[in-house]
């Protein structure tokens, strides 16, 4: 991680004290973090994704949004980042895979964008579904 941190500039002032404190006072490291998570919150939605990665657990929602019209999915991109910007969670955005192969043979089917919700917490993950699913995005 630190590695990866080392092109923004606060990362030098953090690399030693965190590496030192790793090993001594993890209470104190946990505070370095939080400073961290706070004065960039990039970092934080990374460390998110990577806990859930690694705990296997994650939620997806379905829009009925097609992707065949970007204009549409950005707005209904910030809509949604809008609804759950209380929330300490990540997304990430992406698309249906419905036409493989063998369907794109018998006809083009839509594609929606998904929206996968990383949060370290289920009642905040369950929170975020159903604020996503409540949304109006026809307007």
């Amino acid at each position: 991680m630190i590695d990866n941190l080392l092109h923004l500039d606060f990362a030098y002032d953090y690399m030693f004290r965190i590496s030192k404190k790793a090993l001594d006072d993890i209470s104190e490291l946990d505070r370095d973090f939080h400073l961290i998570h706070v004065a960039y919150p990039d970092i934080r939605k990374k460390a998110i994704r990577v806990i859930c990665e690694e705990i296997g657990k994650w939620e997806t929602v379905t829009t009925p949004v097609k992707t065949s019209d970007p204009e549409k999915v950005e707005i209904a991109k910030r809509k949604i980042e809008k609804a759950v910007s209380h929330l300490d969670l990540s997304l990430v955005f992406r698309e249906t895979y419905n036409n493989d192969h063998r369907l794109r043979a018998m006809g083009f089917r839509d594609e929606f964008l998904l929206v996968d919700i990383w949060a370290i917490d289920q009642d905040t993950a369950e929170q975020a579904v159903k604020l996503i699913k409540d949304l109006d995005f026809d307007n």
